[in-house]
């Protein structure tokens, strides 16, 4: 069986930092944690590893290495799970490392206000739904492929850049360029889902901030990725996007990881009933309502009717001969 992974992207500034793997919710095998300098930065970027070790790879909770940066770099983190369908929920930290740490200032970041922030996505079949931050567009209850997306702040600093990226599906995938809130990414009416995403923030206002993302593409594991810089895909790169929620909350209030039994059941006005958004997909057929099940990330709901006259079925009306005084069957 495939075993998945999930990236993300460090900005590093010029220092020295520790890599450190702090903790995994995995209750099996933890998964593995890859570090590497990203493409183009590998001449101002340099890990330091033991003596003994060859890879940049931490195999456990308690691992550690040390990055020197002599410029503005970035480095790549790579999650990987260590068994087939095993968990990927790893928190790594990097801790900035100083000869004078007295005289370091303190960054005290501003407290956000998202009571306006909302996630706008276009939803194959039923059109534009929006969420606000604690709040999934599709997701673990109700996933649906997601064609197009746009991030609403009205209340957004200005000193705070929010912008994204997507990847439209189809015969050959198609990355977009970056847009920033208030834009639309993706496409509408085409049938063509999200099958990768980039989010990031920049920015004064940003420092001590980062994207919380969870996702769910079709046929894989929710996960959760949090950072400045986020980049969602599916094992291949070609799995519809059919869930997401997105936050930007401090770097030093990480939330724990929610288990798929324990996500918020989504909003009424969020939910679409099986039936419908079958019937809205195929006018000309009639579906019979069936219960939403889930099971093992798995949703399926009623079967499709034929539209022929239906049959009585499983029960039989029975009337008394008044002549001979048996019972005899309906007809």
């Amino acid at each position: 069986m495939e075993k998945y992974s999930q990236q993300k992207t460090l900005d590093m500034e010029r220092g020295l930092f520790l890599i450190k793997y702090e903790s995994s919710e995995s209750t099996g095998e933890p998964p593995e944690v890859r570090i590497a300098a990203e493409q183009g930065s590998e001449n101002t970027i340099e890990l330091i590893l033991s003596p003994d070790v060859d890879e940049a790879v931490l195999w456990s909770p308690g691992a550690s290495l040390v990055a020197r940066a002599t410029g503005k770099s970035r480095l790549r983190v790579l999650v990987a799970a260590a068994e087939p369908l095993g968990s990927m929920a790893a928190r790594v930290q990097v801790i900035p490392l100083s000869d004078d740490p007295a005289r370091a200032k303190p960054y005290e970041s501003a407290e956000l206000d998202l009571s306006e922030f909302r996630v706008l996505g276009h939803v194959a079949g039923r059109g534009d739904v929006v969420a606000d931050a604690d709040n999934w567009v599709g997701g673990p209850l109700a996933p649906s492929r997601i064609e197009g997306l746009a991030v609403q702040w009205p209340d957004k600093p200005r000193d705070l850049t929010l912008r994204y990226a997507v990847t439209v599906g189809g015969p050959r995938p198609v990355l977009g360029r970056f847009v920033e809130t208030g834009s639309f990414a993706g496409t509408r009416g085409r049938a063509l889902p999200l099958v990768g995403a980039t989010l990031e923030i920049d920015g004064p206002a940003a420092s001590g901030h980062q994207l919380m993302v969870e996702s769910i593409f079709l046929g894989s594991p929710q996960s959760r990725i949090v950072g400045r810089r986020v980049v969602l895909a599916g094992p291949t790169g070609r799995e519809p996007l059919v869930g997401l929620r997105l936050r930007v909350e401090p770097e030093d209030q990480p939330k724990s990881v929610k288990q798929m039994d324990q996500a918020p059941r989504p909003r009424q006005s969020e939910y679409v009933r099986p039936e419908k958004y079958m019937q809205d997909r195929h006018p000309t057929r009639r579906f019979t309502a069936g219960a939403v099940v889930e099971r093992d990330n798995e949703v399926s709901v009623g079967s499709a009717a034929a539209p022929t006259q239906s049959k009585r079925v499983g029960r039989v009306r029975v009337f008394r001969n008044s002549r001979s005084g048996q019972l005899q069957p309906a007809r």
